[in-house]
């Protein structure tokens, strides 16, 4: 998963609850201290947001980035990795070896 997909997940969350009446966009701009036109422009995939404003978005719709991952997703997340690809089969240490290359 790459922020790029939490931010389309995002941006579909946002769009279905307004499709089902759980808020408007102006409504959700207010309550993020977030200017409507960055949210528009978010919302038709004119524009992606910074992390700042994600989590502001997050904690204005009161969810968090799990709620944004599919079951799927994390499931696939710990499968044994393909060793070809210089990955161990455990999910601990495929962890490990994710981090560690960061580090």
């Amino acid at each position: 998963m790459r922020i790029k997909n939490l931010q389309d997940r995002l941006r579909e969350h946002i769009r279905d609850r307004i499709t089902k009446g759980e808020l408007t966009g102006v409504g959700l701009s207010k309550l993020a201290d977030f200017p409507q036109g960055h949210l528009s422009n978010f919302l038709s995939s004119r524009r992606g947001l910074s992390l700042e404003s994600m989590d502001r978005l997050l904690d204005a719709l009161a969810i968090g980035v799990m709620d944004l991952v599919a079951t799927d997703d994390i499931q696939q997340w710990f499968k044994p990795r393909n060793a070809a690809q210089g990955r161990s089969a455990g999910a601990g240490s495929d962890c490990t070896l994710r981090l560690g290359r960061w580090g």
